[in-house]
C-alpha cells in the first residue's frame, strides 16, 4: 500500500508542478492570463516512478550534505528523464517532449531545466519527509 500512495502522491505531484511551470512560462512568453499549463498522461508513470526512488534514495543519502544532494537528485531525475524519453521513442515512436533546442541531448534532456530539475528534486525531499511525517507506513 506504502509503494502505491508514494506512486500516486508523486505522480500528481509532479504533473501539478508541470502545469504550474508551463502556464507561468506561457504566461511569460504569450502574456495570457489564462495560465494554461500542459503535461502529458505519460509523465504520470515516470513521476510516480519518481516517487518510487525518492524514499529508499533519501534513506540511503539523507547524511549527505544538502548541496550535494540536490545534484543527486539532479542527476537522477535528469537519467530518469532520458531513459523514459528513449523508451518512449523507441515503443511509440515519439517522445512527447522531444526538446529542439541546442541545449539538448538527443531530444530528450533539456540541459537549460537544470535548476529547475534541481529544485523539483528538494521539493520532492520536502515532500518525502512531509509524507515520513503523517504516514503510518514507514
Amino acid at each position: 500500500m506504502k509503494y502505491l500512495i508514494l506512486f500516486f502522491l508523486f505522480s500528481f505531484f509532479g504533473v501539478g508542478v508541470e502545469v504550474f511551470f508551463t502556464s507561468i512560462g506561457d504566461f511569460i512568453k504569450n502574456k495570457d492570463l489564462s495560465f494554461r499549463g500542459k503535461s502529458y498522461l505519460w509523465m504520470f508513470p515516470i513521476y510516480g516512478s519518481w516517487g518510487l526512488v525518492i524514499g529508499p534514495l533519501y534513506h540511503l543519502i539523507s547524511s549527505v550534505p544538502f548541496l550535494l544532494r540536490g545534484f543527486i537528485y539532479l542527476f537522477i531525475i535528469m537519467a530518469g528523464e532520458f531513459i523514459y524519453g528513449y523508451l518512449l521513442k523507441l515503443a511509440i515512436k515519439k517522445c512527447p517532449w522531444e526538446y529542439k533546442t541546442k541545449w539538448t541531448l538527443m531530444g530528450f534532456l533539456n540541459f537549460r531545466f537544470i535548476p529547475y530539475w534541481l529544485i523539483f528534486g528538494y521539493l520532492s525531499e520536502l515532500l518525502y519527509r512531509g509524507y515520513l511525517f503523517v504516514t503510518i507506513y514507514e
